[in-house]
């Protein structure tokens, strides 16, 4: 009986010594994960949508598809725009061992994947949202803004605005987290500069009739209209406005969109495009790399890339490449690497990252071109000047915690 209970005992230590080399074996094997979300249909499909995870699949090819001995796999995820489905989908991710989240096309969604990260003590970096807020009130040591914020893509085109003769401006606004935050920052720049805002409007994401808007924001008397929406909201606006002639020729009101992308012009078309200054983080065509991207994404997805599309790429490989400098996916060890090791590639040169997680690169000032300017179907944009990472970037805030614990 006694060398039973052995012989069965002994059995069951071995069989919990296989097991668990077992789970050894397998966790070393098993595909190293990197959890991509993003909206995918909707207004602002074409900005961001299916291409960040394209431009996430193509960083991994490059890398070499492996990290740590591992094959590494893109899991892409449809956040439908919607706050609940993006904190559901990343309780999900964070805790069946993705340990980082990139894209993120909705600030709202940010915010709370912000929180989670730190929480799960996981990595989130927000490649497609932009609210100042995530490196601010929102910021945690675990989150990155990485491509661009409501304060960069704002000052640009209202400080040309200002410097062509623009005093008063009214606000047509997207009613949601973007949209407020830009706003907010557009009030300030406008503000600072002297001039006056005589009004603003908010409407709910995908309005496909704003002429009621359109037509408040001509009879409050401004001489300027400031888009603080994006993407499907921004282009309609911008159609529907030269439409109703509020917009253009010599007595028309001016108009500027505080979001406007390479996809945004084409579907605009340079007739009403033209003249419109956006500032941006990256373009197709500034030179032999950035083509070279362009290309690669062209083939893969029949159109040119945006800037969040060129920030997914880039966070991807920065990313691999701090978990291969660690040698470790533990976040601890990946976070050290990826704050020191300097961000170069074909969008960003010696880039850096603050402490509240924002990543500090010049930035671009570019005009829609007039249509006997443009050579084809892509060549919409040409390079007004390159500002400083400084100019273009908001100063760090004290509402972020790691900012004031340095003062």
């Amino acid at each position: 009986m006694k060398q039973q209970m052995i012989k069965t005992a002994v059995r069951a230590t071995l069989g919990l010594a296989l097991a668990l080399a077992f789970a050894g074996s397998h966790a070393q094997t098993a595909p190293f994960r990197i959890g991509v979300m993003d909206t995918m249909t909707g207004p602002f499909a074409d900005l961001a949508g299916p291409g960040t995870v394209a431009a996430a699949q193509m960083a991994v090819a490059d890398f070499g598809g492996k990290v740590l001995g591992r094959t590494i796999e893109v899991v892409p995820g449809d956040i439908q725009g919607k706050l609940d489905i993006a904190a559901t989908m990343a309780r999900r991710w964070y805790d069946e061992g993705i340990p980082v989240i990139i894209g993120i096309g909705n600030s709202g969604a940010s915010k709370t994947i912000n929180l989670l990260a730190k929480e799960r003590n996981k990595i989130d970096i927000t490649t497609s949202a932009q609210s100042t807020a995530l490196v601010a009130e929102d910021c945690t040591p675990n989150s990155f803004l990485w491509t661009w914020d409501t304060f960069a893509s704002a000052k640009g085109p209202l400080d040309d605005a200002m410097a062509r003769g623009a005093k008063s401006f009214y606000i047509l606004t997207v009613d949601y987290a973007y949209g407020h935050s830009i706003e907010a920052d557009a009030r300030k720049i406008i503000e600072a500069k002297g001039g006056k805002v005589l009004g603003s409007t908010r409407h709910p994401i995908g309005t496909p009739d704003l002429s009621a808007l359109i037509l408040k924001a001509q009879a409050s008397g401004a001489d300027t209209i400031v888009l603080a929406n994006a993407g499907a909201d921004a282009n309609n606006t911008i159609k529907q406005a030269a439409e109703f002639q509020v917009t253009g020729g010599t007595k028309g009101m001016r108009i500027v969109p505080l979001a406007a992308m390479i996809t945004d012009i084409r579907s605009i078309g340079l007739k009403q495009a033209q003249g419109i200054v956006t500032a941006e983080s990256f373009y197709w065509d500034l030179n032999a790399e950035t083509r070279k991207f362009a290309d690669a994404y062209m083939q893969k997805m029949g159109k040119r890339p945006t800037m969040l599309h060129a920030g997914t790429y880039g966070a991807t490989m920065h990313y691999l490449k701090a978990v291969a400098a660690a040698g470790t996916e533990e976040t601890g060890a990946v976070l050290a690497k990826f704050r020191s090791i300097p961000i170069n590639d074909f969008m960003t040169k010696n880039g850096t990252i603050r402490e509240d997680g924002r990543v500090m690169r010049s930035a671009l000032l570019l005009q829609a071109k007039k249509p006997e300017e443009s050579t084809g179907e892509w060549d919409l944009m040409k390079l007004v000047r390159n500002t400083t990472p400084d100019e273009a970037t908001v100063a760090p805030s004290q509402a972020c915690s790691m900012v004031a614990a340095k003062k």
